[in-house]
């Protein structure tokens, strides 16, 4: 009898992975362009836009590493990260587009104004080319990170100047990722069936005495479960331990599965917050132990 840590599935098959950046591609486009209609009917506001960016992006990718059954969080994470990159990419590119017509109309409207003044047509055909030759992707990409503070795309120098602006721009950027990273790679985290890579479903084995979690867990992965099972013993406060086994809806874990050891606990703010201490792959024997002395110690 053997307990040990859950380990992450098999690597995602070429065909696993295609897919997987044709959905980051799309999502990119998708949330890319309603970043760019939302800013346009509204307003920027800094952290909001990028945070609302990974929100989107962690979300659907999310639901991709469900489907695509992608049980690697690295994997996971490192295509949500590409499609936040891709997003903001879309957004900025389409943002250009709009700075750049509406430029060319307030030139438009200053050739009009200065047609009748002696200039000929020629002249101003030449000055707006001119003008609009600069209005380029990537000097309008360097003025929106903050690296251009002349003022020349935006119409205003940065605030905060050259520095405040590429700090922010960092800022937005690690927070898009750090919030659509961390979603996907939660959901690839969660065990899935080693054979049919179906996630597992989760349920209730029971509850213990809080404070025993860590110990709990190093009496399983040391093969010892009778010692596991002896720490076993009712809850008296809302503070617990509970254990949860996840199995494979198709019955691949038979009786076994992985046995989920999490603890209910208070935060600072007296609030009860749940953590996950550790997932382990459990057999039946170990199983049926645990279950023996929560059934034993639990009241009448």
């Amino acid at each position: 009898m053997t307990v040990r840590p859950y380990r992450a599935g098999a690597r995602p098959s070429p065909g696993q992975l295609a897919t997987g950046f044709g959905w980051a591609a799309l999502t990119a486009a998708g949330v890319g362009v309603a970043a760019h209609a939302l800013t346009r009917a509204l307003f920027y506001v800094d952290l909001l836009v990028p945070a609302a960016i990974g929100v989107a992006v962690g979300a659907s990718m999310g639901w991709a590493v469900r489907r695509l059954r992608l049980a690697r969080p690295v994997v996971a994470a490192s295509l949500a990260a590409l499609s936040v990159a891709a997003a903001l990419s879309v957004q900025i590119a389409l943002d250009y587009r709009a700075a750049r017509a509406a430029r060319a109309e307030e030139i438009d409207e200053l050739a009009h104004l200065r047609a009748g003044v002696g200039v000929s047509e020629e002249e101003l055909a030449a000055a707006r080319e001119a003008i609009l030759a600069g209005w380029t992707l990537a000097g309008y990409a360097r003025a929106r990170i903050g690296l251009d503070d002349s003022g020349r795309f935006t119409g205003t120098p940065p605030v905060l100047g050259r520095r405040g602006a590429v700090a922010i721009s960092m800022v937005e950027l690690c927070l898009a990722l750090a919030i659509a990273c961390l979603w996907s790679a939660q959901v690839a985290r969660e065990p899935a069936c080693a054979i049919c890579g179906t996630w597992r479903v989760e349920r209730s084995v029971g509850a213990a005495a809080h404070g025993i979690a860590r110990d709990l867990v190093m009496h399983l992965v040391a093969g010892d479960t009778a010692a596991a099972a002896a720490l076993l013993e009712p809850p008296d406060t809302r503070e617990q331990v509970l254990l949860t086994l996840l199995t494979c809806p198709a019955g691949h874990d038979g009786a076994a599965g992985v046995l989920r050891v999490s603890e209910v606990s208070w935060t600072r703010r007296r609030r009860l917050a749940l953590r996950r201490i550790a997932d382990l792959v459990i057999e039946a024997p170990d199983l049926d132990l645990l279950r023996a002395a929560l059934a034993e110690e639990s009241p009448a």
